[in-house]
């Protein structure tokens, strides 16, 4: 069943893709297990040796696989907060067009699996830098993310400093200045900063998915297919499973991109920039596969 929906999905139209409703997803809810396609926007920078560094804007979808949840070490009673749901990623379809690289498609690599975990997680068990930066997910969606056009998470390679900025909705960053129009003159306030700074407290509500994807990526003004040389290790705070809308989903560090056993360049940094719930397909025994929606997404 899975992979006939994910060949279903590998040979939809753009036209289509867009076409899809996007389906509700309950808070705080544990799911059955299942599969999630979500449609995305992702944002990449990469640089290849002799060619330079560009940052593109991919679109496209993205296919999970996901187990029934069970309890975390120490917990009785399986509720969010309490539990973990192990995923895989079963299909991606990404598409972007960069002035240096050309048309850019971003595909699994169907040779190595991606996994991931979402849930609960024991303190011990988070990354030092992934612990912060569910952190600073958090405070940019309490504090300075509602009425922007997303968040932007810049991350200093040298230390792990992380930076959270939001964009307003056309793409412009609120700290900067508005050019004057002829006549008009300058506000006598000075731009809003809105940058979060961080906490080590864990938020009471917030779970955590790390996901370790393998992917492919073909830029076609290159000719040049290539591999990451290792998953690209991504993480992110939620408060859904499936995680949708705007909640920020980063790398951590740079991944070597190889061809041909030696390495020509590295992903510098990737952001899932907004996804959504296109379809669910549910894999529990007791359901109905043929239902889009779970009966508990359903009910809301």
């Amino acid at each position: 069943m899975t992979s006939s929906l994910v060949e279903r999905y590998q040979s939809m139209s753009d036209k289509d893709l867009a076409g899809l409703a996007s389906l509700p997803v309950k808070r705080l809810a544990l799911p059955t297990a299942g599969v999630d396609i979500m449609r995305a926007i992702v944002e990449e920078t990469y640089t290849i040796a002799g060619v330079g560094r560009d940052t593109v804007l991919l679109t496209g979808w993205i296919a999970v696989r996901h187990d029934s949840p069970r309890l975390i070490k120490g917990a009785t009673k399986l509720q969010w907060g309490s539990a973990q749901i192990d995923t895989e990623f079963v299909g991606l379809s990404l598409k972007g067009r960069s002035p240096l690289f050309g048309d850019v498609f971003v595909t699994l690599n169907s040779n190595e699996p991606s996994l991931g975990v979402v849930g609960a997680w024991n303190s011990d068990d988070i990354p030092k830098q992934a612990q912060r930066l569910e952190q600073m997910i958090q405070l940019a969606q309490q504090r300075v993310a509602p009425g922007f056009g997303g968040v932007d998470v810049l991350i200093e390679p040298k230390d792990g400093a992380i930076q959270l900025t939001p964009r307003l909705p056309d793409g412009r960053d609120p700290s900067a200045p508005v050019p004057l129009k002829p006549g008009e003159q300058a506000p006598a306030f000075a731009p809003i900063t809105p940058k979060a700074s961080c906490s080590l407290a864990f938020a009471a509500r917030a779970c955590n998915c790390a996901a370790n994807l393998n992917i492919l990526v073909s830029l076609s003004n290159l000719g040049l297919n290539v591999t990451t040389d290792g998953p690209v290790y991504m993480y992110s705070s939620v408060e859904t499973i499936p995680p949708v809308g705007y909640t920020a989903t980063v790398t951590l560090t740079p991944t070597d991109l190889v061809a041909d056993g030696r390495r020509v360049g590295t992903l510098e940094h990737a952001a899932v920039k907004f996804r959504e719930l296109v379809e669910h397909m549910s894999l529990d025994p007791a359901a109905d596969p043929e239902k889009r929606l779970s009966e508990e997404v359903a009910k809301q």
